[in-house]
């Protein structure tokens, strides 16, 4: 049933790290409870798409805490500097990226709790053994419906 998940804190911008992976993209990480609450809502009622790898979440509305979680990532993803040492198409979709998540259309960065994510090699410390602590797929505003939605 929509909605059950298990409680987890709000999430607020002080909780936020932003990184970059060793191939040059966006990683937004979070304490492990904020992400495994995420990907437990996203599962929930997830819908995959027939003969492809990818669907769709059910719709986050506004007041959930869902919706107050991806706002407050979208926000403190888009009033963030543009990394050092990015060559010109990354820098290019990095402020690109920042300008739709600005205006609340759409979050690219892959979003992992804190245990999982090594600055140091600026990578997955255990991926496969810590799937609960990733947050598939990214999010976009549903105009009409006030809602967001996880895709991928």
């Amino acid at each position: 049933m929509p909605g059950t998940t298990a409680a987890a804190p709000p999430l607020t911008p002080a909780d936020i790290h932003l990184a970059v992976d060793w191939f040059g993209r966006d990683v937004i990480v979070v304490p492990d409870e904020i992400a495994r609450r995420m990907e437990r809502e996203r599962e929930d009622g997830w819908h995959e798409f027939i003969g492809h790898a990818a669907g769709e979440s059910r719709l986050f509305p506004a007041g959930t805490w869902m919706y107050e979680a991806i706002t407050t990532l979208m926000d403190a993803y888009a009033a963030s500097p543009i990394p050092d040492g990015l060559n010109d198409p990354d820098t290019n979709r990095a402020a690109g990226d920042r300008n739709v998540a600005g205006k609340r259309w759409h979050l690219w960065p892959s979003i992992v709790g804190e245990s999982d994510w090594d600055d140091t090699t600026q990578a997955w410390r255990d991926y496969p053994n810590n799937t609960d602590l990733h947050v598939f797929g990214s999010a976009s505003i549903h105009h009409s419906e006030d809602a967001y939605q996880i895709t991928g």
